[in-house]
């Protein structure tokens, strides 16, 4: 269960001729990656950092489901306020590191990934805006793990933290 990561790629023209110039780099660079499967993060730039603002997952193709984000209305508003997104495309590889292709069935891997990277990109942007598996990662506590509150923790939940290298 491998994957591989791409980008970030950049997308600074939202028209339909900045879609094809975004999509003519990547599939350059990287033959064939329009076609693989996995989880991709859109990030924008704020100061100097990359931050997460959503993320995502295809069991069909990478481009399949970007064009329905440049085809959709969610990301327009957000485009306008920063001016460009970055790609990072988390592509499924075979044990030998070829890029998968879709397979026709859905891929448990691929959603425990998108699963993991919402929870993570969440810590670093709580604005993230996926709505589905955001709230289980929100809702969530668990002392000494998850949406902690390091004021109220017991001795064990403390332990606990500790163990799992959690900051405090």
């Amino acid at each position: 269960m491998s994957f591989q990561t791409y980008g970030p790629f950049e997308c600074n023209d939202w028209s339909p001729d900045g879609v094809d110039a975004f999509y003519a780099v990547f599939t350059k660079e990287h033959p064939g990656l329009e076609a693989a499967i996995g989880v991709y993060v859109i990030a924008v730039k704020k100061g100097k950092k990359l931050v997460p603002c959503y993320v995502g997952k295809t069991d069909r193709s990478f481009g399949h489901r970007l064009k329905q984000h440049f085809d959709g209305e969610m990301l327009d508003a957000l485009f306008h306020e920063h001016g460009k997104f970055y790609f990072f495309l988390i592509a499924r590889v075979t044990p030998a590191g070829r890029i998968r292709k879709p397979s026709g069935r859905p891929s448990n891997t691929i959603d425990r990934l998108e699963y993991q990277l919402i929870g993570t990109s969440l810590s670093k942007n709580p604005d993230l805006l996926n709505k589905q598996l955001k709230k289980n990662h929100t809702k969530l506590r668990v002392p000494g793990y998850i949406n902690r509150d390091t004021k109220t923790e017991n001795r064990s939940a403390k332990l606990f933290a500790e163990m799992l290298g959690m900051p405090k």
